[in-house]
């Protein structure tokens, strides 16, 4: 076990010209954590360019050894021309507040908004080129968002509005995010091989990870309220608390490439395996089990838990979502394009479409 802690005040930047400093204004504070839900038909806001709900029925997907499972796809409004490539590239995905899914544009420079129906809202970054990738719930209304290039950590409100905080560490790449009980906020630097706690008060404390050059990527919060992660690069599953005490655990399977984890229904945390073709089982105690994806080279990517209390993955090779039960047991669902993202959301599983610039449901 080691310990390697620097602490670093967080600031919050006017690289948008949007930005405010929470931890010092009480009335903004107050004005965010009463923000309203926009439900169906509900204006855009600030800046948001409201979208569609033309969803294009993909029809019912077979999986291998799976019953059929309606899958539903919605084109992001703005595909043509919203960025340099000519695709938005939706990317993370997470279930907000107001009862609607929140994504990141990593090529179209934006947070997407998609309604239980299918009416999606865009609000831009005012900060070009910097590719948000990783999102999730946090505090005072806001949803959490890296931004793997612009080396920030955003939030936005669920009525559009933006704000960054400037990652002290430049260039560290900053990935997966995950929200704690209290309020406060993890997330992984992939290219500094850090990983960071951002506290309420507006301050951030970095830790280094004990494995050089380990890549951090997925990162959840566990059973036992550390932040557990994955070593993309190290091969390791590793765990840190607040005071930057780590642990960390070889998966079995060597070259594996642990890319993404959820804490699962079982009190275990469960983690894709990209390299591996495996979805992995670790224990807060180190104990590891692992589960073969049936279709070869799979790529299995980003996992999260679904309400039906089975565990949900995507396939980014095959064009595939995977669904595996504690006990094991994978089915496998086919898509027609490339998923990425999964989160889930009422009586569904919701998935990004990079490639496509498609929001994906299939039915739970």
């Amino acid at each position: 076990m080691t310990s390697k802690g620097v602490v670093l005040v967080l600031l919050f930047v006017g690289a948008c010209g949007r930005s405010e400093l929470l931890a010092g204004d009480p009335a903004a504070r107050a004005n965010l954590s009463a923000g309203g839900s926009l439900g169906e038909g509900g204006q855009a806001g600030p800046r948001g360019t409201q979208g569609f709900s033309g969803a294009v029925a993909a029809g019912g997907q077979t999986g291998a050894g799976g019953s059929i499972r309606p899958v539903t796809e919605y084109p992001v409004s703005t595909a043509a021309g919203s960025s340099p490539e000519g695709i938005p590239d939706p990317y993370g995905i997470t279930g907000g507040p107001d009862g609607n899914m929140w994504f990141t544009e990593r090529l179209g420079n934006k947070i997407g908004r998609i309604t239980p129906t299918g009416t999606i809202t865009e609000f831009p970054i005012d900060n070009p080129g910097c590719r948000p990738s990783g999102i999730t719930v946090g505090t005072y209304g806001f949803l959490w968002f890296t931004e793997e290039v612009g080396n920030n950590v955003g939030g936005v409100d669920t009525s559009g509005r933006i704000i960054e905080i400037a990652i002290p560490t430049a260039n560290s790449t900053p990935l997966g995010i995950t929200g704690t009980p209290s309020g406060d906020l993890w997330f992984t630097e992939r290219d500094s091989s850090r990983v960071a706690f951002v506290q309420e008060a507006a301050a951030v404390i970095e830790f280094s990870i004990p494995t050089a050059k380990s890549a951090p990527t997925g990162i959840v919060i566990g059973p036992d309220n550390n932040a557990w992660f994955t070593e993309s690069a190290g091969n390791r599953i590793g765990n840190v608390g607040a005071f930057g005490l780590f642990t960390e655990f070889s998966v079995p399977s060597s070259s594996s490439q642990p890319m993404n984890i959820v804490a699962g229904p079982d009190g275990n945390l469960w983690f894709t395996e990209f390299s591996g073709n495996k979805i992995g089982r670790i224990t807060p105690s180190g104990k590891f089990l692992e589960y073969a994806v049936p279709t070869s080279n799979a790529g299995p990517k980003a996992i999260t838990q679904g309400q039906d209390g089975n565990l949900w993955f995507t396939e980014w090779a095959s064009k595939k979502i995977g669904r595996i039960t504690p006990a094991g047991i994978v089915t496998e669902f086919s898509l027609g394009a490339v998923p990425e993202g999964i989160a889930g959301g009422g009586d569904a599983m919701w998935f990004t479409e990079p490639d496509a610039g498609k929001i994906g449901r299939i039915s739970l």
